[in-house]
């Protein structure tokens, strides 16, 4: 068996009785291989400076997309590279054990906006969204809620309202990764229908749906009504049917 190597010396971490590369396709190592070359060509000696500036990693970040890490999952017919989730905790792993932790951290958010958006994905959305990805477009998820210790799945500060044919969205968030350094958030908040969780044990019909949208601010957002697929508008800010969720399981 081959010795696991960093830069031509023996690499110091997991043994051989468990080894990721069981589970890893050939093309997931090439993503590997690929990877480390970018941080320890790059991407380490970048986080030296963004840490002793206290700077936001950016530029690990567009490395990453010149290289389509920023489409890791997306479909190949949207510019992806069409992997899956091994591929991305692969990913994750790789740069924060070699490269730069935070980055790591910035891109584990960035890759949840980019599945949130493909969960309920349209034409205009993935244009607008998806396939500038590559050019180092970086997204990023806002889902705390400091009302409630920072649980994504139960944000009562936050909420939305209808108006003019669409929603005005009302964020309070603890925490936003990447926050005012992200081109794009998706945004998680109570509908405006919601009446408070009655009962966290089982899904109730006007309990827990929730909006969410791309959006390019932080702050108060506008975003347009939900619309069915069959009469799905063609604003480019548009995006399909939120999802009635079930409160009690984080995630749903």
């Amino acid at each position: 068996m081959a010795d696991k190597t960093w830069g031509g010396e023996p690499f110091w971490g997991l043994g051989y009785e468990w080894d990721p590369d069981w589970v890893l396709t050939d093309r997931q190592r090439e993503l590997r291989d690929t990877l480390i070359e970018l941080c320890e060509k790059e991407m380490r000696a970048n986080a030296k400076v963004s840490d002793d500036e206290l700077k936001f990693p950016r530029r690990n970040l567009e490395l990453l997309g010149e290289h389509g890490f920023l489409a890791l999952t997306v479909p190949t017919e949207y510019g992806g590279l069409g992997e899956d989730h091994v591929a991305y905790a692969m990913t994750c792993e790789t740069i924060a054990r070699y490269g730069c932790a935070s980055t790591a951290m910035c891109y584990v958010m960035h890759i949840g906006a980019v599945n949130a958006i493909m969960l309920r994905a349209t034409e205009a959305l993935i244009d607008r969204y998806i396939r500038p990805l590559n050019s180092g477009k970086i997204g990023t998820l806002s889902y705390s809620d400091p009302e409630t210790g920072s649980h994504f799945w139960y944000p009562i500060s936050s909420g939305a309202e209808r108006s003019n044919g669409g929603y005005n969205v009302r964020k309070k968030a603890s925490w936003t990764t990447s926050g005012g350094f992200a081109d794009f958030y998706v945004v998680q908040t109570t509908s405006p229908d919601f009446t408070g969780y009655d009962d966290l044990s089982r899904r109730s019909p006007r309990a827990g749906t929730r909006s969410a949208c791309a959006a390019t601010s932080p702050a108060r957002s506008r975003c347009p009504a939900w619309t069915s697929p069959a009469t799905r508008s063609s604003d480019p800010r548009a995006t399909a049917q939120p999802p009635t969720t079930n409160p009690s399981i984080p995630g749903s």
